[in-house]
């Protein structure tokens, strides 16, 4: 049996060997005559950059739906085929995010979006928007960081109410609408540095006329090799909003240029663009004039090859 060292007083120390001696798990071992163990999802307390991220175990479910409904108006109405499950873990933390592609309108009216537990007959978030006269947007919905009742099988769904019958919900087949749950760790995300940072994500300076929605700024985080992008701009008056929106943070840059599809509002109307993120100059741009509003929800790029 090899023998095994721990570095102390940066010095490696013989401290045993042997069968009963050693243990690599999840949780605390059952022989108490272990002496040397490394618990595997104890959170990396002394690396504050990865230590949020090390007890965290990621995305557990995600479900797509394509979708092109009619609403009800006055009515909640569950839309077809929005279902998810999945089986949490006892104290652990989910978070979910929904997001559907388009709701659109010929006549002036609120619709509003909710993702349901069936289970707990609560409601997980939920989204408010004025929809105009032939107007069109799309919808996110970001959930609280939240614990469930550990073992017991969870059922997800949305519901939408719309206040005219005109109204519909279209998840293309290009921009299908989704549910994603997320593992968030065992730690709490109000917790102090270093098991849990207040905030992996950070505000992006804009440029060129463009400015956060109010509620909803611009902003990034790294995630290993993945960028991912947050929030709403707007720039007054449209003109030519193809000019730079704003340059790359350090470490950011793609290694080739990526067109990233996007949702904008040129002419009062919401439709498809793309974000042009340019490896030779560090910054990102739309590809279109005219956009007074731009949604950056679920842009996403990797800095390697």
């Amino acid at each position: 049996m090899p023998t095994i060292k721990a570095k102390i007083g940066g010095t490696w120390v013989p401290i045993g060997g042997g069968g009963d001696e050693v243990w690599v798990g999840a949780d605390t071992p059952t022989d108490n005559n272990v002496e040397l163990w490394y618990d595997t999802d104890e959170p990396n307390l002394a690396d504050t950059n990865t230590a949020r991220w090390n007890s965290a175990w990621g995305v557990i479910a995600q479900a797509t739906f394509v979708l092109d409904f009619t609403l009800t108006a006055g009515a909640y109405v569950t839309l077809p085929g929005t279902t998810i499950s999945f089986t949490p873990v006892a104290g652990r933390l989910y978070r979910t995010i929904a997001h559907i592609g388009t709701v659109t309108s010929n006549a002036q009216t609120a619709i509003i979006t909710k993702l349901n537990n069936s289970v707990a007959g609560t409601t997980l978030g939920s989204a408010e928007l004025a929809v105009f006269v032939n107007g069109q947007a799309p919808v996110t919905i970001p959930g609280p960081a939240q614990s469930f009742t550990g073992g017991q099988v969870q059922t997800l769904y949305m519901q939408t109410y719309c206040g005219a019958a005109t109204s519909k919900v279209i998840c293309p087949a290009d921009r299908p609408g989704s549910i994603v749950v997320e593992d968030v760790g065992p730690v709490t995300l109000g917790g102090n540095p270093p098991a849990a940072p207040p905030s992996v994500w950070t505000t992006i300076t804009l440029m060129n006329g463009f400015y956060s929605s109010t509620g909803s700024l611009v902003q990034y985080r790294k995630i290993g090799d993945v960028v991912e992008l947050r929030g709403q701009a707007e720039r007054p008056g449209g003109g030519d909003s193809s000019q730079p929106m704003f340059n790359l943070p350090a470490g950011c840059t793609p290694p080739a240029d990526v067109v990233h599809p996007v949702n904008v509002v040129i002419g009062g109307v919401w439709g498809a663009n793309g974000l042009w993120v340019q490896y030779v100059n560090n910054r990102a741009a739309l590809l279109h004039n005219g956009a007074t509003q731009v949604s950056l929800f679920g842009v996403s790029w990797s800095v390697t090859p």
